[in-house]
């Protein structure tokens, strides 16, 4: 899955809160593996490829794995 994504709250260990509106949110989980270009903060927007997709019984939360996190997927013209 291809998407852009908003932070909404750092969970810590790897792993996000974000938010899919009216109450309802979902944990974005990023391995030691995939690199950050940039910080995964609070409140600011990132494209993620996600997969392995799994429900957190504890959480009651779906869980995606991030593959891949980039500030922006288009060359912008300046």
């Amino acid at each position: 899955v291809l998407s852009n994504i908003e932070i909404f709250r750092d969970l810590g260990g790897g792993r996000y809160e974000i938010d899919a509106n009216q109450g309802l949110s979902w944990i974005l989980e990023v391995p030691p593996s995939v690199k950050i270009k940039e910080p995964l903060v609070p409140g600011r927007s990132v494209w993620a490829i996600m997969g392995n997709h799994r429900f957190d019984k504890a959480l009651k939360k779906l869980v995606l794995v991030a593959e891949d996190l980039e500030p922006r997927y288009l060359t912008e013209k300046r």
